[in-house]
């Protein structure tokens, strides 16, 4: 397998031979300890949106209690409210990306996008591409290792091996999860220099749901999100980051909530969850 990951250029990934061979080989190449392990006993899913009549398959981590009890109730809820989207055409971004089931279920419902998914911490990373194989959507779904942050500059994670949606920079909070945390230096991007480098002028969709980074992301890029993006959906996190630890800019999480929740009504958008700013 060739793994490429080029990050003054746009970056690539490209993956070729048997797909748990090309899984295993990433996860060692990421450093991952008892990879083998790791892929033997992973678990398969099978998900649905909401009332939709396509059914993805996904596989996760055999310790990652949170997608039975979280992501995949989520899913069959239509958290995002995807089954409600317009057909999409062109370039879509997944920032939080986790371990794909949105990217793939965007990517099935929607054959005219390319889907651009992030996500940074090795583990979930692992299982994105797994998915993205296991569904034959990688020509669709280019998966990034990478964060987005406001300066582009290198940082600490917490994964939670039993709580992988709770993943976030360590100055954002305590992940949650009882196992002994992890933790992970990631390469990041500022978004202005990611689209620059892949010549992306047009976002057809975005989901945001990183677990804190949308109070660095949307402020840097408020134009952006307000005139070169047609849709958006996803979640915020400062009520979450409060309870685990996090000191806030207050002023800086309002400000970013009040554009996000102007960005989100101005295109008839569904609202995130605990956004209080959207409710005076």
């Amino acid at each position: 397998m060739l793994f490429v990951l080029l990050h003054l250029a746009c970056p690539r990934s490209i993956f070729t031979g048997n797909t748990t061979e090309d899984v295993l080989h990433l996860a060692k190449q990421l450093g991952i300890k008892g990879a083998r392990q790791l892929v033997s006993q992973a678990k398969l899913h099978r998900v649905q949106l909401g009332g939709a009549r396509w059914r993805i398959k996904i596989r996760s981590s055999s310790v990652d209690a949170r997608m039975e009890s979280l992501v995949l109730p989520e899913m069959r809820q239509d958290e995002y409210g995807l089954a409600t989207l317009p057909p999409l055409s062109g370039t879509v971004l997944d920032i939080g990306s986790h371990v794909g089931t949105t990217a793939v279920m965007l990517a099935t419902l929607h054959p005219n996008i390319t889907v651009h998914a992030f996500e940074p911490a090795a583990m979930n990373f692992v299982f994105l591409v797994w998915n993205l194989l296991e569904n034959g959507l990688l020509h669709r779904v280019i998966p990034h290792n990478l964060a987005l942050n406001s300066k582009g500059e290198p940082f600490v994670i917490e994964y939670a091996p039993d709580d992988s949606t709770s993943t976030r920079a360590v100055h954002m909070g305590r992940s949650w999860g009882s196992l002994p945390k992890i933790t992970q230096r990631v390469n990041a991007s500022t978004l202005n220099r990611f689209l620059g480098a892949c010549e992306i002028d047009e976002v057809a969709f975005v989901k945001l749901d990183c677990e804190g980074c949308e109070y660095e992301i949307v402020p840097a890029n408020d134009k952006f999100f307000r005139d070169r993006v047609m849709h958006m959906r996803g979640e915020v996190h400062a009520w979450q980051m409060r309870s685990r630890g996090a000191v806030l800019d207050e002023p800086l999480v309002r400000s970013t909530e009040r554009l996000l929740c102007r960005r989100y009504r101005l295109f008839g958008d569904k609202l995130p969850k605990h956004m209080p700013s959207c409710t005076h």
